[in-house]
């Protein structure tokens, strides 16, 4: 759904980028899974630092060669 169809437009996560995010992955909590979105560009730092920080909490999702 985008704007046009009543929703909201996706952006990046990264702060501060407006780009429409194409990569993503989950990150496991004990509610379940949460959701990251980047836009290319932002993205390969960001999944780099999740996979650091979450070990085992990362899970792939649109990842190079993952999904």
């Amino acid at each position: 759904m985008d704007e046009a169809e009543g929703g909201t437009r996706m952006i990046c996560m990264w702060s501060g980028c407006v780009e429409k995010p194409c990569e993503y992955w989950y990150i496991k909590t004990d509610q379940g899974l949460v959701e990251r979105v980047f836009c290319w560009n932002h993205a390969t730092e960001a999944r780099g630092n999740d996979r650091a920080s979450l070990g085992d909490a990362f899970v792939a999702g649109r990842d190079e060669g993952e999904a």
